[in-house]
């Protein structure tokens, strides 16, 4: 008796520039080819996924060129089984790995997760060097870090106005 594996279809058409992987696709496309392959294993329902989407999909586009050495891809947890091929469990969402061509062990992708985050990344990890953001990528990258900022200290505020109440 064959084991039965939890899969969503292999797409048809995956002409995004963010590859979407399945359980059964996963092997084929991480282990077997020759090329990097970034990996973000993500949840649906995941607020940090969600939020991380438009910077992966900016990432992706940026790289694209460069489709014959690396790959941008993402792994849906929820709804396809994990390959028995992985050696490590999830413990949260999102989950970055760095799969380089002919090596079993993945790299862990413990940045910041932003473009210049994930550029910094790949051109220290792979054999894709001299990537470099755009200005207009750098002044998106930092009007973000200020919303970010605003929000943080916008919640400081009323937690501590909060408390005195």
């Amino acid at each position: 008796i064959k084991p039965t594996f939890k899969s969503q279809p292999i797409p048809e058409k995956d002409d995004g520039s963010v590859k979407v992987l399945v359980h059964d696709n996963f092997d084929k496309i991480v282990f077997e080819s020759k090329k990097d392959v970034l990996v973000e294993f993500y949840a649906p329902w995941c607020g940090a996924c969600k939020a991380l989407a438009p910077v992966y999909e900016k990432l992706a586009a940026k790289y694209a060129a460069k489709s014959d050495k690396l790959v941008i891809a993402k792994f849906d947890a929820v709804s396809n089984d994990m390959p028995q091929s992985l050696k490590f469990d999830l413990r949260a969402y999102p989950t970055l790995k760095l799969f380089k061509a002919g090596q079993e062990e993945p790299i862990d992708f413990e940045g910041e997760r932003t473009l210049s985050g994930f550029v910094e990344f790949l051109n220290a990890n792979t054999k894709v060097t001299g990537i470099a953001l755009t200005k207009e990528e750098k002044e998106e990258e930092k009007a973000a870090a200020e919303e970010r900022e605003k929000a943080k200290k916008a919640r400081e505020e009323a937690a501590a106005k909060a408390k005195e109440a």
